[in-house]
């Protein structure tokens, strides 16, 4: 690993490869077959397929000759002098329309795939899969296990980086049973202690669209 990719990566190796890095669009993993590029001090993954079309991209930030940046793209690659006094006007717009905005609360999650054997379950607020019902059900999941209907588990990441379920406890259960799925996806919170993430435990199914896609 080249010297200059270890003061960006956020968090450990996992035992397949795998690390996140911290980038400007937040913690981003790294996956065999993905590049890895550092461009003044900031770092960008992408699969190795993309990789011309980054290195293009990243181009068009160096040059200050470019103009007519497309919708989108302006947060991502800056804008010309042409264009700056137009999108602050729109945003000093967009700023006066959405100020009855609370600031967001808590830090960005990390997106991650995780084994099976790091994670685990609080029993101090989950719930008792020892009934008929959640046996029956993680008999379902696992019998005809659909990564379609799988959305991401919602991880707490503790200090001592236990890696605890909030949400997802049966969709892990499940794959627990089968030998063909070691990991799975995983949105991974840092709480401030057992009775925050206890109460997430009670709203995130509320909250998430799709909280309930895998049944659990």
């Amino acid at each position: 690993m080249p010297d200059w990719v270890p003061p960006h990566i956020a968090g450990t190796i996992e035992p397949n490869g795998t690390f996140a890095l911290e980038t400007e669009l937040g913690h981003v993993r790294v996956h065999p077959g993905n590049i890895v590029i550092e461009r003044c001090g900031t770092v960008w993954v992408s699969p190795i397929e993309e990789a011309t079309d980054l290195i293009e991209s990243l181009e068009l930030t160096a040059d200050p000759t470019i103009r007519n940046i497309g919708p989108g793209k302006i947060r991502q690659f800056g804008t010309d002098e042409h264009q700056k006094g137009k999108a602050t006007g729109n945003h000093r717009k967009t700023n006066n329309r959405r100020s009855h905005y609370l600031p967001p609360v808590g830090s960005q999650p990390s997106i991650e795939w995780i084994h099976l054997n790091r994670l685990s379950i609080d029993s101090i607020y989950q719930r008792s899969i020892d009934n008929a019902a959640s046996r029956r059900l993680i008999a379902s999941i696992a019998a005809k296990f659909d990564w379609r209907l799988c959305a991401p588990l919602v991880i707490s990441r503790r200090a001592d980086d236990t890696l605890t379920i909030i949400d997802g406890q049966h969709r892990w259960m499940a794959a627990c049973k089968r030998d063909d799925i070691p990991q799975l996806p995983c949105c991974v919170f840092r709480y401030e202690d057992i009775e925050e993430e206890a109460r997430m435990f009670i709203v995130a199914p509320r909250r998430l669209l799709c909280g309930s896609c895998c049944c659990g």
